[in-house]
């Protein structure tokens, strides 16, 4: 995703986006907040064929990607953790229960990958 792709979504998440308190187990885990900070950010979800993907910056300049299957949501969530520089700092399913699985970097680059290039296609056409 190149910097003007980010811009671009960026943009789209002021003028589109919704103001939304991420799961704070979820922001524990990645290391983002400490217990009882409520992280607030502004995203934007979109439902694309079989998935809802959203698309959450963060303060500190990195990125939360989500991706679930919109007719199965009982399948839990992908969650994708990137820094400023667009590394992927860690991944965690969770599932419709609630509990966190994390998932070793190695294997989920590939997926983290896929999300980030659907998002730089989803900035070019819009």
């Amino acid at each position: 995703m190149s910097a003007d792709q980010r811009k671009k979504l960026a943009q789209i998440v002021l003028e589109h986006g919704i103001d939304r308190n991420l799961f704070n187990p979820l922001t524990i885990a990645f290391g983002i907040t400490k217990a009882n900070e409520v992280l607030n950010v502004r995203n934007i979800g979109v439902l694309d064929a079989d998935f809802v993907r959203t698309y959450n910056p963060l303060p500190n300049g990195g990125l939360l990607l989500f991706v679930r299957f919109a007719e199965q949501p009982e399948r839990g969530i992908g969650t994708y953790y990137f820094d400023q520089d667009l590394k992927l700092i860690g991944a965690i399913f969770v599932n419709s229960q609630n509990v966190l699985t994390h998932v070793p970097v190695e294997d989920a680059e590939k997926d983290g990958r896929i999300q980030l290039a659907w998002w730089a296609a989803f900035a070019d056409s819009h």
